[in-house]
């Protein structure tokens, strides 16, 4: 009779720790599935884009980016700036193009949604002149190019004149 209480309680034992270990092995499964799934959180916020800056008179104001789609626009992101006028905007690469940036005053800031960060500083997105890209190379070409625009459709005007005067 001893000699069948030890067997059984050896085949219980087993059976216990083939119990544990199979827990053991689905709470290592569970953690594993938390781990894959937290990275792939972490790395799609990763590889998000921004655009960042300072439009100091814009204070604790509804800032939005929207993009286009077609001719139909669509919400990209918003937010609100803090007390001293700054902010900051996600977009992801499939948002690129062009895009604009809106606050409360209405009047549009178009940026080149290029898949790169953005840092804008200035006073308020009226006030063009007060406005400069410190970061994202797409966007300050394109902020070159604005601002010298002006000057070629004037020589362009020049040009026009000059033709009719002499032909």
């Amino acid at each position: 009779m001893k000699v069948e209480f030890i067997v059984l309680s050896t085949i219980g034992s087993l059976r216990a720790g083939k119990i544990l270990q199979y827990l053991n092995i689905k709470r290592l499964m569970i953690y594993t599935l938390y781990y894959f799934i937290f990275i792939l959180l972490l790395s799609s916020y990763s590889h998000a884009q921004s655009i960042s800056g300072n439009l100091s008179l814009l204070a604790n104001q509804e800032i939005k980016l929207e993009g286009f789609d077609g001719l139909k626009t669509y919400s990209i992101s918003k937010g609100t700036t803090d007390i001293n006028g700054n902010f900051t905007l996600l977009y992801s690469k499939s948002d690129y193009g062009v895009g604009y940036l809106m606050s409360s005053d209405k009047k549009p800031l178009f940026v080149i949604l290029s898949g790169e960060d953005i840092e804008i500083k200035g006073v308020t997105l009226i006030d063009i002149a007060s406005l400069s890209t410190t970061k994202g190379q797409e966007n300050i070409w394109f902020e070159k190019y604005a601002q010298e625009h002006p000057k070629r459709e004037q020589a362009l005007s020049a040009w026009q004149y000059l033709d009719k005067i002499y032909t």
